[in-house]
């Protein structure tokens, strides 16, 4: 026959590791936790300059598309480059064409002309906390008229 004093002993020992397992769980959280935000954050910022990166390259592959056409102008070639960095929701990017004082409707066909063009990180990124981020994200496309 089993004592009352033994069913406590034998409760004790089945919950005892319950009771010791639910530290480890809060520790592994405390340890883990910050390790998951990092990952997470650091990966919508990295998702964050990729998505600036392939931004100016549009806008400066869309800007060398408007300089082949035979009646494109600085003007037009400035403003759909500004165009697709509008629709990108980006703000404060620059588009230069280089070399510089390049009259794109006075060049001829075969003449070397840049695209260029830069945007800051900071202001157009969701998260920019975790990691460092570079100052600019700069696109730079060669074409000819």
């Amino acid at each position: 026959m089993v004592t009352s004093r033994e069913k406590r002993t034998r409760r004790a020992a089945i919950t005892h590791p319950a009771t010791t397992r639910r530290g480890a769980a809060a520790t592994e959280l405390a340890v883990c936790l910050p390790i998951i935000t990092l990952v997470v954050f650091g990966s919508i910022q990295a998702c964050g300059l990729v998505y600036l990166k392939h931004t100016a390259t549009s806008a400066a592959y869309e800007a060398t598309l408007e300089l082949a056409k035979p009646n494109a102008s600085n003007a037009s070639v400035l403003a759909r480059a500004t165009q697709v960095l509008a629709a990108m929701n980006v703000t404060g990017g620059t588009v230069e064409i280089l070399p510089e004082n390049t009259n794109i409707a006075q060049a001829t066909a075969g003449d070397a002309v840049s695209i260029v063009v830069t945007v800051p990180a900071s202001p157009n990124l969701v998260v920019n906390v975790f990691f460092m981020n570079p100052d600019l994200v700069i696109a730079r496309l060669a074409a000819t008229r």
